[in-house]
């Protein structure tokens, strides 16, 4: 998997294990959105996150979502992920409230917009993919529309000096 990230320079993708940490991306990931480079996790910085209301402009179904999901994950993982859940509940307010709404639902593929710093909204379609062994790994890829904005704006961020 680690080879096919490095070979898509112009999408960002990453691979996530089940509690959202971030173990692997593309370059482009971390330039559309810091938190999905390796090192992170998606639920901390959604919720605890001091720009995660500016990168996700529609925060409030982002957030709805993200819960959900943790919650499918942790269903079908049982007790894998209790001590996490406890530690958010703890940490966020909001966490906890959408997370004693007990919705339960994984979203496989959509839409998302985000904030990029330098280029504005683009709206990015992705799909997710669960990758093979006991692991839990999911593999996040975000694409544009061809011919859009995003598409033009990702071209621009892909062909851009490597971050430092």
């Amino acid at each position: 998997m680690l080879q096919l990230l490095e070979r898509w320079a112009d999408l960002p993708a990453f691979i996530v294990d089940p509690r959202r940490d971030v173990l692997a991306g593309t370059t482009l990931a971390a330039r559309v959105n810091p938190a999905w480079s390796p090192g992170h996790n998606l639920i901390e910085f959604t919720f605890l996150g001091p720009r995660a209301h500016t990168v996700y402009p529609e925060w409030d179904e982002i957030s709805l979502q993200a819960v959900a999901g943790l919650r499918a994950t942790a269903a079908a993982r049982r007790g894998d992920l209790d001590g996490f859940v406890a530690d958010m509940r703890e940490r966020s307010e909001t966490f906890r409230a959408l997370w004693d709404s007990h919705d339960v639902y994984e979203r496989t593929m959509g839409g998302k917009q985000l904030h990029v710093d330098g280029i504005g909204v683009l709206r990015l379609e992705f799909e997710t993919f669960a990758l093979t062994g006991p692991e839990g790994h999911v593999l996040y890829v975000y694409f544009p529309q061809r011919g859009s904005a995003a598409d033009e704006a990702l071209r621009n961020l892909s062909a851009a000096r490597p971050l430092p």
